[in-house]
């Protein structure tokens, strides 16, 4: 980190020579990480994870942008993936409420959908299709998410589980018991949060009150 801050005191001295260099550093690189992102998951990943450590490789004088800006470009590729498997959840999830609206019931499989005309897109992450049960009280759709294995529709918790590479599915749960349930928790939650906060000024104002 010393070294790092003395190239980056340097940097305006030493001129524009070595921040060319870097430049075409972060180009060649940038370059590499976009024919990575037109692999087939989860090849892509892996190529763009190998592409993101090489600027730790480089000498640092010809590297000090490159470094910063490199390590989150993994983690975009991923983000895309997502976004699409997302998308193709979603769309899935409103063809199985048309079905409901059409027939009266929700389906028990997504064959069903498909029988009705629906084009249901593909999980963009196994090239197999989504995956789908009937709940109780609504279903659920999900894709096998970044490690390509069903686990059984369980969301990314954003703690124990690693962003790219799961334990976790893209879901789409539609539950309206649930939702009331979660809805109820989160005005609980703000509440006592508000309460608290007015609890403490109070308190502030006490001991701010001459004796």
């Amino acid at each position: 980190l010393g070294r790092e801050r003395i190239i980056s005191a340097l940097y305006p001295t030493l001129g524009r020579p070595l921040f060319h260099m870097d430049e075409a550093s972060a180009l060649d690189l940038q370059t590499r990480i976009i024919e990575a992102s037109d692999l087939p998951w989860p090849r892509s990943m892996e190529a763009a994870e190998a592409v993101s450590a090489e600027p730790e490789r480089l000498p640092i004088y010809r590297s000090l942008l490159t470094r910063m800006v490199f390590p989150v470009f993994a983690r975009a590729d991923w983000s895309m993936r997502k976004a699409a498997a997302t998308l193709a959840v979603d769309r899935a999830a409103l063809a199985v409420k048309a079905f409901k609206a059409q027939a009266g019931g929700y389906p028990d499989t997504l064959a069903e959908v498909d029988a009705l005309g629906w084009d249901l897109p593909d999980d963009p992450l196994t090239g197999k299709s989504l995956l789908y049960r009937r709940t109780p009280n609504g279903f659920t759709v999900w894709s096998a998410g970044p490690n390509q294995e069903d686990d059984n529709a369980t969301e990314y918790d954003g703690h124990t589980m690693e962003y790219t590479s799961g334990p976790y599915d893209i879901t789409f749960i539609c539950d309206p018991q649930r939702i009331a349930a979660e809805r109820a928790e989160r005005k609980a939650a703000w509440d006592q949060l508000q309460a608290d906060e007015l609890d403490a000024e109070k308190r502030a104002e006490q001991r701010a009150e001459p004796v």
